[in-house]
């Protein structure tokens, strides 16, 4: 079963409240009423070419403040500009184009940055059984769905992560005695962890079982997952 985020289908142009335009090596800004701001940087009109190949896709006013995002295809990278009232650069941040805050910004622009015709993730449902689903996306990381359906990331130290845990798989996710929890499983040694999460799903701590031994086998009685637990060496989650 597939879930998309923010999308329910192919994309098709969508025209936002504010436009970005390339003219004569400058960058400008339309605004909703037709008048052109010109990009500055350093209060001065910025050129294409001032820092590499960087290419503008659009802008937008997100929650009050002036964004601009930028493309670089020669670095596979992905930048957003935060400006002032002025279209003037304040401040900026820069990251791989296959990461989840492209997806995250594929959603905020209303633009499909990476070419999969869609905005956001694509999801796939992991497990179900209980109150909370856990999700996989199209990077490896992982979110949960409530009853509500809202869709949360899982988050590591207050940001949503690709999964980058060696061979730890998340097999599934449940608010266990008021506390939202992630179980996992050590693909080489069939080792469990559980992961101890904040309200959003933030990690606070973790705890390793040997494979086999009664306090895995229970944690995976709690998640409802039937697993394979062999005797195994130890290994270490977070």
């Amino acid at each position: 079963m597939d879930t998309v985020i923010d999308s329910t289908g192919p994309v098709d142009p969508i025209a936002n409240e504010i436009g970005v335009v390339a003219e004569n090596g400058f960058f400008f800004v339309l605004l909703p009423g037709g008048d052109e701001v010109q990009l500055k940087f350093n209060n001065q009109p910025f050129a294409s070419g001032t820092f590499g190949n960087w290419q503008i896709l659009e802008a937008e006013t997100v929650n009050g403040i002036n964004q601009v995002l930028w493309q670089n295809p020669d670095l596979g990278q992905i930048g957003v500009w935060n400006a002032d009232s002025n279209w003037n650069w304040l401040s900026s941040q820069t990251w791989p184009t296959n990461s989840f805050n492209t997806l995250e910004a594929e959603v905020t622009f209303q633009i499909d940055i990476n070419n999969d015709d869609l905005l956001g993730d694509r999801l796939t449902t992991v497990e179900n059984q209980g109150n909370v689903s856990l999700l996989e996306g199209i990077l490896g990381n992982y979110y949960v769905q409530s009853g509500d359906d809202l869709t949360t990331p899982i988050k590591y130290l207050g940001e949503a992560f690709d999964n980058n845990l060696g061979n730890w798989q998340a097999l599934a996710a449940e608010t266990v005695q008021g506390v939202n929890q992630v179980l996992w499983q050590n693909l080489d040694t069939n080792q469990i962890g559980v992961w101890n999460s904040s309200a959003d799903w933030n990690w606070i701590s973790s705890n390793v079982f040997e494979a086999g031994s009664p306090q895995a086998i229970a944690q995976a009685e709690i998640f409802g997952i039937p697993t394979t637990v062999l005797t195994a060496a130890d290994s270490v989650l977070v």
